[in-house]
């Protein structure tokens, strides 16, 4: 049974909300709405082009309780993953996040890396970056000196407008014994 198909919902025991108000009242984000519209995990039907959930207290229950997984920070093979801890139901505010510890940004030094061992194994990530910002860098430039061609091409046909106009001028003062 498709969860999004209006007739087969049972909607006796809730109400149909937008994404936004089923987010502010479950305290559930609404990337993970849309994850759970995506896999079919929560009941919904798309009206007018906007998706609407099905809002009962025991489907929200059920999906403020589903399990988180673990993440992974971006440097996985210097940061240790970080496995968020549930959270009860009752505390889903932006409060309870603000003192969990964040995954390190940087490789740490070990005790027993020297400094050239350390620059040894963070070269090549440095190169990588410097490499990926030139590159970027470049298509900028690229991109710019098209924009000028395209600029310059514009200004040519307008000023080939404007002598057209001022021959235009021209031929009308003759024409009517008239200066301007």
């Amino acid at each position: 049974m498709p969860p999004h198909v209006p007739e087969t919902c049972n909607e006796s025991n809730g109400s149909w909300l937008p994404l936004i108000e089923y987010s502010v009242k479950t305290g559930v984000s609404l990337s993970t709405i849309r994850r759970k519209i995506k896999t079919g995990s929560i009941q919904y039907r798309l009206e007018k082009g906007r998706y609407l959930i099905l809002h009962s207290s025991q489907a929200d229950q059920s999906l403020r309780q589903a399990p988180l997984h673990s993440v992974e920070a971006p440097n996985a093979g210097y940061a240790e993953p970080v496995s968020p801890s549930p959270l009860p139901s009752a505390s889903l505010d932006v409060d309870s996040w603000q003192n969990r510890p964040l995954a390190p940004l940087a490789p740490k030094q070990t005790a027993q890396e020297t400094p050239e061992e350390e620059d040894k194994r963070v070269l090549p990530f440095v190169e990588r970056a410097v490499g990926m910002v030139s590159d970027a860098f470049e298509y900028a430039l690229v991109q710019k000196e098209e924009h000028i061609r395209i600029l310059e091409h514009r200004n040519k046909e307008l000023e080939e407008r404007v002598e057209e106009l001022k021959l235009l001028v021209r031929v009308l003062e003759d024409k009517y014994k008239v200066r301007y």
